[in-house]
C-alpha cells in the first residue's frame, strides 16, 4: 500500500517538477530582463529634455519630482506582470492567469493609444517651446519692450510684453493641441467639453485680437499724452505759478503738471477702453461695464467744469486777500491795535493784522 502512495507521488514530482523549475528560471529571466530595460528607459528618460519639462510641470509641493525613477519604476513593474503572467501559464494554473490575461488584453488594446496621447503631448510641448522661443526673438530683436519703456517712463522689468506674449503664445499652442490628446486617449467623457471651450476660444479670438490691440494701442498713446502733458506744463512754469498761488499745497506731494498730466490720460483712456469692450462683443460683459464707463466719460466735462470753477474762485480769492492786505497794510491798519494799547509791534514773519483781514 505504501508502494503504491510512494508510486504516485513520484509520478507526480516527476511530472511537475519540469514545470517548476521551467516557471523558476522564467520568473528569473523575466525579473533580470525586466531589471536591465527598466534601468535603460529610466537612463534615457533621464537624459532627454522631457524629464527637465515633466519635472517642472508635475513638481510636488516638496519640489521633488524624480521623473526618471517613476518612468523606470512604471516600466518595471509592466514588465513584472507580464512575465508573471507567463510563470503562471507554464504552473499551468489557470484560475489566475485567466484575470491576468483579460487585464493584458485590455492594456495591449489602449496601449496604442497611450503612446499616440504621450505622442501628441510631446509634440505639443515642442511646438509650443518653438513658438515661444520664436516669440522670445522677435521681441528680443525688434527691442519693443525697451521702446515701450522709454516712451511711457517705465523701467524695463515692469514692461514685460515680450515674455507676456511668448508665454501666451506657448499655453495656447497647448490648448489647441489638448482635444487631439484627449481624443487619443479616448476620454470622451473631457473632450466634449474641451471642443466647446477650444471652439468658442477661437471664434473669439478675432474679437480678443482686436480688442487688445486697440486697449495697447490706447494705452500706449494715453501715455505718451500724459508724458507730453506733464513735460509741457512742466515747461510753462504751471508747477510754480501753482506755488505760488498756494495751490501746490492743496494737492499734497503731487505737482499740478502731474495731475493734470493724469487727467488727460484718464480721458483719453476711458474712450479707448469703451471701444474695446465692443470689439469683444460680449454683451453680458459689455454691456454694464460700457453703461458704467458711458456714466464715467459723460460726468467728464462736468467734474473738470467744477474744478475749473473751483480753481477760477480759489485765484480771484487769493488774489482779492493780496488786494485786501496790501490796502490794509498801506493805510497804516497793521498799527491800530498798537496805537490804542492793545498789543504790541508785531514780530519779523509774524502774521500781521492785515493779512488775517485779508485771508
Amino acid at each position: 500500500m505504501y508502494q503504491h502512495y510512494l508510486t504516485q507521488f513520484t509520478e507526480i514530482v516527476t511530472a511537475y517538477v519540469p514545470n517548476l523549475l521551467g516557471a523558476f528560471l522564467f520568473l528569473v529571466a523575466g525579473w533580470f530582463i525586466a531589471l536591465i530595460v527598466s534601468a535603460i528607459v529610466g537612463g534615457l528618460i533621464g537624459k532627454t529634455p522631457i524629464n527637465a519639462w515633466l519635472a517642472e510641470t508635475l513638481e510636488d509641493s516638496r519640489g521633488i519630482t524624480p521623473v526618471d525613477g517613476k518612468v523606470k519604476t512604471i516600466t518595471y513593474w509592466a514588465m513584472m506582470i507580464f512575465v508573471l503572467v507567463g510563470f503562471f501559464q507554464i504552473l499551468g494554473l489557470t484560475v489566475i492567469t485567466e484575470p491576468l490575461n483579460n487585464m493584458l488584453n485590455q492594456i495591449t488594446v489602449y496601449a496604442p493609444r497611450i503612446l499616440f496621447g504621450f505622442g501628441l503631448l510631446i509634440l505639443a510641448w515642442i511646438v509650443g517651446n518653438l513658438v515661444k522661443a520664436t516669440l522670445n526673438k522677435v521681441f528680443s530683436a525688434t527691442r519693443i519692450d525697451e521702446r515701450v519703456s522709454e516712451k511711457v517712463g517705465w523701467e524695463r522689468e515692469q514692461a514685460p510684453i515680450g515674455k507676456t506674449v511668448a508665454d501666451t503664445g506657448y499655453w495656447l499652442t497647448l490648448l489647441f493641441f489638448l482635444p487631439s490628446i484627449l481624443n487619443a486617449f479616448a476620454l470622451e467623457g473631457m473632450l466634449q467639453p474641451v471642443n466647446l471651450m477650444v471652439g468658442k476660444m477661437v471664434a473669439y479670438v478675432p474679437n480678443i485680437f482686436s480688442a487688445g490691440i486697440l486697449l495697447a494701442l490706447g494705452w500706449f498713446f494715453a501715455r505718451i499724452l500724459q508724458q507730453v502733458t506733464t513735460n509741457l506744463l512742466k515747461t510753462v512754469g504751471t508747477d510754480r505759478i501753482s506755488e505760488q498761488l498756494g495751490i501746490s499745497r492743496a494737492l499734497g506731494q503731487q505737482p499740478l503738471s502731474h495731475v493734470m498730466g493724469t487727467v488727460v490720460y484718464i480721458v483719453f483712456l476711458v474712450p479707448v477702453i469703451i471701444a474695446a469692450l465692443d470689439a469683444l462683443a460680449i454683451e453680458a460683459v459689455v454691456a454694464p461695464a460700457k453703461n458704467v464707463l458711458t456714466m464715467v466719460m459723460n460726468a467728464v466735462p462736468m467734474v473738470l467744469g467744477g474744478v475749473l470753477v473751483l480753481l477760477v474762485g480759489y485765484v480771484l480769492a487769493r488774489v482779492a486777500a493780496s488786494i485786501v492786505t496790501n490796502v490794509l497794510t498801506g493805510i497804516g491798519f497793521n498799527n491800530v491795535l498798537l496805537w490804542v494799547g492793545i498789543a504790541r509791534a508785531p514780530k519779523e514773519g509774524a502774521t500781521t493784522p492785515a493779512a488775517i483781514m485779508g485771508t
